[in-house]
């Protein structure tokens, strides 16, 4: 997920790197850290707590969240519980897993990677491998706040 580190929106005419530079504009890393199922929902549990218009509301794929009064009620990954047991490799950005936006630090966990790879560039490798960019087809994974 990338919460606060997307700074704008692309329009729906020709897009630049300088336009994709504008939506990711911070030198973020990609970081990926293990997490058991408990581990990943106390993480989801901060994320649900975000108000959704303060742009630390976490942008997720495949990861369903049923959030009541500001607290997670419910969370499925690929529609299926979060297993306690299982290990579950959760991607952020180095921003975020430093503990940016009041989200838990992650940095100390035994499961913790920073890859040193940009995210900006993989915006852009993504981008570039995904032509043209239809955003039907990326439609937001599904939030319910009751």
């Amino acid at each position: 997920f990338a919460g606060g580190g997307i700074r704008a929106s692309l329009s729906a005419s020709q897009v630049t790197l300088e336009h994709l530079y504008t939506v990711l504009p911070f030198p973020n890393t990609i970081v990926t850290v293990k997490l058991s199922g408990a581990e990943l929902r106390g993480y989801l549990a901060a994320a649900a707590a975000m108000p959704v218009d303060s742009g630390a509301f976490a942008q997720f794929d495949g990861v369903e969240l049923v959030i009541e009064g500001g607290s997670l009620v419910s969370a499925t990954i690929g529609g299926a519980p979060i297993d306690d047991a299982r290990s579950y490799t959760l991607v952020v950005n180095s921003f975020m897993a430093a503990g940016g936006d009041k989200y838990p630090n992650l940095q100390g966990h035994p499961g913790f990677v920073d890859t040193g790879d940009p995210v900006s560039a993989a915006f852009i490798t993504f981008f570039e491998g995904h032509q043209p960019v239809r955003a039907a087809d990326w439609a937001p994974t599904e939030v319910v706040r009751r």
